[in-house]
């Protein structure tokens, strides 16, 4: 018997020095000889996969899927990889060399993750694939066929293989090699849009704008090894990418704008309010004198542009769609709020849970408000917010450096959306300041927000110097946690940082006006005391974030267990009078993994607004909040200083007497 098992294990060594020749030098693979795995599944059907299957041989990549592991495979048929060749100007795959096979494979193969279609929905898929790329999913009205990147169709689904998932595709995936300006000007639906970004330089400034940051390699730091559910994990690259908002031809034609000279005059009708407006007139003033300059940002024209474009990348479903995570009460509208180029202008995305018409699914831009004939009320009015047309997640696959869509609508920074947008509370996700969580992935890359499922929650230790937003000592240690049932937060995700943390965070743009500014965080044991500074002035004395709400110092009740005060509004003027607000009741943590068992944040010990302050803005623009640690907050801690922060909201002071509690 000794013989024989001696025998077996030279043959299994054997057999593993001899598939490794076909391995990629990528960690934590092993291999592993039961079940059929992809790369079998492969090789076994050369009559439908031979082609995708020989390249996956000549570039090595076949040995990660002959490895144990989770991998995604959209597999592309013999006549679809034909068909690849002619559409490349090339006949076969020898035309191609080694390098270009390999972004083929890796263009198909998502590493870590196994993606079924019963977890598929419209935008991006949770995981990029092995060219950093994301892959998007869509849908035919009048099918039931899903389509990856907009064309190829998947026409055998779900093949569940031993390390991972085959979604046989009748097209193989051609993401372009050009940037996303080069993509949209070869797009003959937006002609007068690509005119006008030529003319204001924006169209060159992407063209030139650097994609990824070659600097940064994740080797070059140490990975902490904490664990917040799961491990911390270093950000795997640092990209950089733009999302255009275009409306096509047709759009602007029935909006009486068909050549330059009109969507100036346009542009033009938009923006002059800002030219003597005291927020904006410093910036603006005299613009009229720079009617034919348009790459000054004074042209109105190009504000125009200048607003539809975002400096950071954003498929469909990343706009607002992936952020309604199951922490959110689908009763409650969401918000979403996103920089643009015009300088200190932001849109608003609206998530309005009654409205299903076109794309609301993906949002509804800058909705105004209407009154109402019976109450007299100024409410939103979906009606009026912009839309994504079907023609999104564009180019198909996406460019290099990000995605354009069109819009239903031409999209403007008009006075009555500035009026509005300032006039009520803004309720902004701490991660929505940082662009690198959007481009590289990070943020809404987890919809279900399932912890338990391996590869489906990630928390980022983020390096000093990865935000251009964030600045720190280099003793500071900043993680992003994405979004996980197991958390109370809003949306799931927070910022979280431990030990000598001083960091500072440059917002996005606000409105100008008076606000009382609030930030949203998670009480516990283990978070530490801090000086909070707003605009580098300190907010008040420092604050023990240890203290969970019902502690005497802030005493928070549970609403509906005093009977003097059933809805908690009393004790609520109480809080207030010693700078904290019980949480909105919009959100709680559907898993009931830690203590975060309260039937939402309003009920929960765990959750508050500390009040920063009151604060008037003279002008729309970024503001800095600092945070610097001072010692450990609570005995109970061992020793441990935490800080975190969910999200930072403005309330007009004018609304504070007749907020809601949502």
């Amino acid at each position: 018997m000794k013989k024989y098992f001696l025998i077996i294990l030279v043959s299994c060594i054997g057999m593993g020095c001899f598939n490794s020749c076909y391995t990629e030098d990528i960690v934590d693979n092993y291999f592993t000889f039961t079940g059929e795995l992809i790369g079998d599944y492969i090789s076994n059907r050369p009559e439908l996969f031979s082609e995708f299957g020989a390249i996956l041989d000549t570039t090595r990549v076949m040995g990660l899927l002959k490895a144990h592991g989770l991998y995604t495979c959209f597999l592309p048929t013999n006549d679809a990889m034909k068909a690849y060749y002619k559409n490349q100007g090339r006949t076969r795959r020898s035309d191609f060399s080694v390098a270009e096979l390999k972004k083929i494979c890796y263009n198909h193969i998502i590493k870590g993750d196994t993606i079924e279609t019963l977890a598929f929905s419209e935008g991006a898929l949770s995981t990029m694939n092995m060219n950093a790329r994301y892959i998007s999913v869509s849908y035919r009205d009048t099918t039931s066929t899903i389509f990856m990147n907009g064309t190829a169709p998947i026409i055998e689904k779900d093949v569940r293989l031993h390390n991972g998932i085959v979604h046989v595709l009748g097209q193989a995936l051609e993401p372009t090699e050009d940037r996303v300006s080069m993509a949209i000007a070869a797009d003959s639906k937006f002609t007068l849009f690509t005119e006008a970004m030529m003319l204001t330089g924006y169209k060159s400034m992407i063209d030139e704008a650097e994609v990824e940051d070659e600097d940064y390699d994740p080797d070059d730091y140490t990975p902490t090894g904490f664990t917040h559910t799961v491990v911390e994990e270093l950000p795997l690259y640092r990209k950089f990418g733009y999302t255009i908002l275009a409306e096509s031809d047709e759009t602007l034609s029935k909006n009486g704008i068909n050549n330059i000279e009109q969507l100036y005059e346009y542009a033009k009708g938009q923006y002059e309010w800002m030219d003597n407006n005291p927020t904006w007139s410093k910036y603006y003033k005299g613009s009229s004198s720079y009617s034919d300059k348009y790459t000054d940002k004074r042209n109105y024209l190009n504000r125009y542009i200048a607003y539809h474009l975002i400096d950071r990348t954003l498929l469909s479903s990343r706009f607002i769609k992936d952020f309604d995570t199951p922490h959110m009460f689908e009763t409650y509208d969401l918000y979403e709020y996103i920089p643009t180029l015009l300088d200190n202008t932001l849109i608003e995305v609206k998530l309005d849970r009654g409205f299903k018409d076109g794309q609301a699914a993906f949002g509804l831009f800058n909705c105004l408000s209407m009154t109402d004939s019976e109450t007299g009320l100024d409410t939103e009015d979906p009606n009026t917010g912009i839309r994504l047309t079907d023609y999104i997640d564009k180019p198909d696959g996406g460019s290099i450096n990000g995605y354009y869509h069109e819009i239903t609508a031409p999209l403007v920074y008009s006075q009555d959306f500035e009026r509005f947008l300032s006039s009520k509370r803004l309720r902004i996700e701490a991660s929505a300041n940082f662009k690198e969580v959007a481009t590289n992935n990070m943020r809404g890359n987890n919809p279900e927000a399932t912890p338990s499922v391996p590869g489906k929650t990630h928390a980022y230790q983020i390096p000093k110097g990865y935000f251009d937003n964030m600045t720190c000592t280099d003793g500071t240690r900043f993680t992003y946690i994405g979004a996980a049932t197991c958390y109370e937060d809003f949306e799931g995700d927070e910022i979280y940082c431990r030990q000598q943390y001083d960091f500072t965070i440059k917002t996005m743009p606000i409105p100008a006006g008076k606000y009382e500014v609030r930030m949203g965080y998670q009480p516990t044991a283990w978070r530490g005391i801090a000086q909070l500074y707003w605009d580098s002035i300190p907010t008040g004395i420092p604050v023990n974030f240890s203290l969970l709400a019902d502690d005497p110092a802030i005493g928070h009740e549970v609403p509906g267990t005093n009977p003097d005060d059933p809805y908690g509004y009393e004790n609520d003027k109480m809080m207030r009078n010693r700078g904290y607000m019980k949480g909105p009741d919009t959100w709680y943590a559907p898993n009931k993994m830690y203590s975060y068992n309260a039937a939402n944040a309003r009920d929960s010990k765990f959750n508050l607004r500390y009040i920063m302050g009151t604060y008037e803005f003279k002008e729309a623009k970024p503001h800095y909040v600092t945070v610097v640690f001072l010692g450990i907050g609570n005995d109970m801690s061992g020793g441990d200083s935490q800080f975190m922060l969910d999200y930072l909201e403005f309330c007009p002071i004018e609304l504070i007497l007749t907020e809601n509690i949502h």
